[in-house]
């Protein structure tokens, strides 16, 4: 995860465009932390997440 200061200067500079993910090598840690993430990421004012679909990208709300 990155810093959650980089994620909150990101925001400031009004930056809209993130993603989450989890880079697993265990079955077991697949999606660790992600409801954690997407539970502060809503609390510093971000209202999407992104995923990507043939290079575009599609907002889904948090």
């Amino acid at each position: 995860m990155p810093s959650k200061d980089i994620l909150k200067f990101y925001k400031e500079l009004n930056g809209e465009i993130i993603t989450i993910g989890s880079d697993s090598h265990n079955v077991k840690h697949l999606g660790y932390k992600i409801k954690d993430m997407k539970e502060f990421l809503k609390s510093i004012g971000y209202k999407y997440f992104t995923t990507f679909d043939k290079m575009k990208p599609i907002f889904h709300k948090l």
